[in-house]
């Protein structure tokens, strides 16, 4: 990571000295227009941050949209967990049940093979490597005959479920309110059952509107019981001095796209 981060810097610095001119304009350009600010990485989260603003002159108040994408990976004690649920599921079953199981999965495997060949001859490389892994798994499987094969296969392909990383990408309005003459304020809440109190920011460095930070600070302030009970507040930093490139060790990945909040 810290390889990373002085990389992002030098290139950044880089570019900073040896465009000088261009940067004199492009400042003009951000002073006199709504802002617009592209890409802020984060070293606490896998993801980026672009935001766009509109507003007028002198831009006192502005109403934005934030498009957040970030990659989630399932952390080390969630794989634990599900692994221990697995491993006490299997445990509790005899070999009758699980051989029972197992005969009625295989069933029509043939049947299902033959389907899946030709259906993937029309996915996406992505899609038909994910078809094929599954049609592998059930092979395994199905070629048991005791429940210490199958407990074993079982455990195994379970073994792959951390790797499993979810895309997310969502898009939410935010309306800043400019505090001093390099930082915009947005103060909401609270709302929703869990009585959320979210604190957002953007300020840029000094005498350069080109590099951006952006801060996000959420309180739950109904965090004690039902579907809020545990909620720990959150603080999350996007900037121009983090990378924007993360190394991931996954082997599928889930898509999650959220509509535009209204």
């Amino acid at each position: 990571m810290k390889t990373l981060l002085v990389g992002s810097l030098i290139t950044a610095l880089g570019s900073f000295m040896g465009g000088a001119a261009a940067q004199t304009a492009q400042t003009r350009r951000q002073l006199d227009a709504p802002l617009e600010i592209l890409d802020l990485g984060s070293e606490g989260q896998d993801g980026s941050i672009s935001i766009r603003c509109m507003g007028e002159s002198p831009y006192a108040r502005l109403g934005c949209k934030v498009y957040f994408l970030w990659i989630a990976r399932p952390s080390a004690d969630d794989f634990k967990k599900s692994r221990a649920d697995l491993e006490k599921d299997l445990s509790a079953k005899g070999a009758d049940q699980l051989l029972k199981q197992r005969q009625q999965m295989c069933s029509s495997q043939k049947a299902r093979e033959n389907e899946a060949v030709t259906k993937t001859k029309s996915y996406s490389p992505g899609r038909a490597a994910t078809a094929r892994n599954a049609m592998d798994q059930i092979r395994a499987l199905c070629a048991c005959t005791t429940k210490e094969c199958i407990t074993s296969v079982m455990l195994e392909q379970q073994t792959h479920e951390q790797n499993e990383c979810t895309i997310h990408n969502s898009v939410f309005p935010v309306d800043f309110v400019k505090v001093n003459e390099r930082k915009w304020v947005s103060n909401n809440g609270p709302e929703g059952i869990c009585g959320v109190v979210s604190v957002f920011t953007i300020e840029h460095e000094v005498n350069d509107p080109i590099l951006w930070t952006y801060t996000s600070h959420y309180t739950y302030t109904n965090n004690k019981e039902g579907f809020c009970k545990g909620l720990k507040d959150e603080d999350v930093t996007y900037s121009w001095r983090a990378p924007r490139s993360v190394r991931l060790q996954c082997e599928e990945f889930k898509f999650s796209t959220l509509p535009e909040a209204r």
